[in-house]
């Protein structure tokens, strides 16, 4: 059995009997890869502590056509633990995580939103931003959030009775205008209850589109 070796980010992760788990990751070179974990969830392990949301790290690995097995994972750069129960984190891992196909795009845009996320821009903010980025572009690649376009807000309204006002269908215009940056956007619409209920209001669009997500972000 051949070892091999890959860097990347860990959106999910599953146990397993009593001390292995199940964790999948989204890697530099655009795929999403899940390997078995044995023995991580024991006191004495090494790889244990590697296993956080957000940590870049580098997996050692033996392959298989199966299930690949993890040898080793060492951090390369650590996340701020504090944020891995982050709102917009946890909806763009499992945006993510559910998806067929992926490429390297969708890997730099996590990257992007990781480092607005250790920035503390409000997490609703960017949660809206990683649903309407990710499934726009998903348009091509993502069956499962297809049926919402936000270039066409009038199909939008009335296909999936999602109500959105003047202010709120402009923010949403903004997000796709390439010579506005996010510091811009958030200055422009910096309302904590406005980002909540537009949140809300999109959240439930897609929840039932995503199997999993259920009640754990209400």
């Amino acid at each position: 059995m051949s070892i091999n070796k890959i860097n990347g980010y860990l959106i999910h992760s599953k146990d397993f009997n009593l001390y292995d788990q199940i964790l999948t990751y989204i890697t530099e070179d655009g795929f999403i890869k899940t390997f078995y974990a044995l023995g991580v969830k024991k006191i004495n392990s090494k790889n244990a502590r590697s296993i956080k949301m957000g940590n870049f790290v580098e997996i050692e690995f033996f392959n298989s056509s199966k299930i690949s097995k993890i040898k080793k994972i060492c951090n390369i750069n650590e996340y701020d633990f504090k944020k891995c129960k982050n709102l917009a984190l946890l909806i763009m891992n499992a945006i993510i995580y559910f998806q067929k196909y992926i490429d390297k795009n969708i890997y730099y845009m996590y990257k992007e939103f990781l480092v607005l996320i250790l920035r503390e821009y409000n997490e609703y903010f960017l949660s809206i931003i990683i649903i309407t980025k990710f499934t726009h572009y998903s348009y091509k690649y993502f069956s499962k959030f297809k049926t919402i376009n936000y270039y066409y807000y009038d199909n939008l309204i009335n296909k999936n009775s999602l109500k959105l006002n003047k202010s709120e269908l402009d923010f949403l215009k903004n997000i796709y205008d390439d010579d506005i940056t996010i510091s811009n956007l958030y200055n422009l619409y910096r309302s904590t209850i406005d980002f909540i209920n537009l949140f809300k209001k999109i959240y439930n669009a897609f929840k039932n589109q995503i199997n999993n997500w259920g009640n754990k972000y209400e």
